[in-house]
């Protein structure tokens, strides 16, 4: 007998599929953190939240979907008949279920699918057995995936991976407010210099400068005076009123303010060179006139302008010391040039005496790296009394000279490593400069002073001084110096000889 105490004609209801009530409260947690969660706040509540919240986004993603497509009204209201208020979700209310019976979705209880979780795909119907006509799915619960980003979640597709910021590409001609437009490059200055003859070469070099005469114009910058740039400095009074193009050196060559400056100078040269004093030939007009062309020149000279601007800011802060350094740097490599060239044309006696090839043994026995120091000034960097007065006491030096401040003589000094007989070799067959030249060449007084100059090319072995050799050269790391033969190929089965005779006490 039927013990069904409601009346009979009613669709008998079941108890609600524990399951499914443990969803939807899962659901509403996940809706409530979802309101409240900030992504930007690094608070440990924000933080502890976030981490619940993507706990339960795994927790949905393994549960059966909670919306399906509507059923007949005589089947929806079965989801609550029978279930107690107290074990409903918070979110549905005593007042809900006078609604409309289509305004409940339907569902089936957990316990009571006949179909297995791997073919419920969301949006499915009720029952296997309907009858109903099939629905495009309804478009899932938006969830937050396992990196905390909120997106649609669907247990047939992987989660969503972490979104990358990048920046969109600018497309050519549009300005975004914030950089120009990609500027295209000019035909002329993209060819290979296979691709272009003698005239123009000229026109490239004379438009070059005339560009970078036109940009000085434009800021107010001319030689001996203050390069503006955008923060400071500004122009020097005698640059004139102006007005200036301020350019931003801290800023790219291709920056609006930059750009703006070398597109002024092209049009400037441009409609000059288009008149008859003009020098760009007509025929070339048309190729080197053209004003990409005239920008590209303009930023091939851009780097110099930025480089005395660089410059500035270090005299200013230094005062000086490092353009004075450097400065000083430079003239003693020129002289360790001038050293090894002229050491190289005095060795051709002693590769005839020797029977030796003498391209091979100047490239192999003399090396830039190998001279010493010549110094135009004591250690401090001034030509002080005391420093006149030793060069006075070698004999070289006469009183009016050693009286000179201005004293034009270099102190030669000798690397600490070279043999001290090698030393004297190399300056014996020093040739002296050629009789063209008419700038007369200084005097040169050794005092017996060492430099500490390293060479990057390691010398011979036999170069190299026995007191250092046994001393020094243990000190210095095996990878910078590899140690090389003990003299050049280029002396042949001979070698040992001629080496040990260059470095060999010399004979009074």
């Amino acid at each position: 007998m039927d013990d069904w105490p409601i009346d009979p004609n009613l669709p008998r209801s079941y108890p609600a599929d524990p399951g499914l009530l443990a969803t939807m409260a899962l659901v509403a947690e996940f809706q409530e953190l979802l309101q409240a969660y900030d992504v930007e706040s690094q608070e440990y509540d924000q933080l502890a939240r976030g981490e619940r919240i993507r706990s339960l986004g795994r927790s949905l993603k393994a549960r059966p979907a909670l919306i399906n497509p509507p059923s007949t009204p005589s089947q929806a209201p079965s989801a609550f008949l029978g279930t107690p208020l107290s074990s409903l979700p918070s979110h549905i209310s005593e007042s809900q279920l006078s609604l409309p019976l289509s305004s409940f979705p339907s569902y089936i209880p957990e316990t009571q699918r006949s179909l297995p979780p791997s073919s419920l795909a969301l949006g499915a119907p009720s029952s296997p057995t309907s009858t109903q006509p099939r629905q495009p799915p309804p478009r899932p619960l938006s969830l937050i995936d396992d990196s905390g980003y909120a997106g649609d979640v669907d247990a047939s597709s992987p989660a969503p991976s972490k979104p990358r910021k990048k920046r969109p590409a600018l497309k050519d001609g549009v300005d975004d407010g914030c950089n120009p437009p990609k500027r295209p490059k000019g035909r002329v200055t993209q060819l290979d210099k296979q691709q272009l003859d003698e005239t123009d070469f000229r026109m490239k070099k004379y438009l070059q400068a005339e560009m970078l005469k036109t940009m000085h114009v434009l800021v107010g910058y001319a030689r001996g005076r203050t390069m503006p740039s955008v923060g400071g400095p500004s122009p020097d009074e005698d640059a004139g009123p102006g007005p200036f193009l301020t350019p931003d050196f801290q800023a790219m060559v291709n920056d609006r303010a930059n750009l703006n400056i070398q597109q002024r100078a092209a049009d400037a040269v441009k409609r000059y060179e288009e008149t008859e004093n003009g020098v760009v030939l007509p025929a070339y007009r048309a190729s080197w006139l053209d004003p990409n062309v005239l920008v590209d020149l303009a930023q091939k000279s851009w780097p110099g302008m930025k480089a005395i601007w660089l410059q500035q800011k270090a005299d200013a802060a230094d005062k000086g010391v490092s353009r004075a350094r450097k400065a000083c740097r430079s003239r003693r490599n020129e002289r360790r040039k001038l050293a090894a060239a002229q050491i190289r044309r005095g060795l051709r006696e002693f590769c005839e005496d020797n029977i030796l090839d003498y391209p091979v043994v100047t490239l192999e026995l003399v090396s830039e790296e190998w001279m010493g120091e010549e110094r135009s000034c004591d250690e401090d960097g001034v030509k002080g009394e005391s420093w006149r007065n030793e060069l006075f006491a070698t004999g070289k030096l006469s009183a009016e000279e050693r009286d000179d401040p201005n004293l034009q003589v270099l102190e030669e000094q000798r690397p600490m490593w070279m043999h001290i007989n090698l030393w004297n070799w190399f300056k014996q067959r020093r040739a002296g400069r050629p009789r063209a030249q008419k700038k007369p060449e200084k005097k040169r007084i050794d005092l017996g002073r060492l430099c500490n100059h390293m060479p990057q090319i390691i010398p011979f072995d036999f170069m190299l001084d026995p007191s250092w050799m046994a001393t020094e050269l243990p000190k210095w790391d095996e990878s910078y110096w590899t140690r090389r033969s003990d003299w050049p190929v280029s002396f042949g089965t001979r070698g040992q000889r001629i080496a040990m005779s260059i470095v060999a006490e010399p004979t009074s």
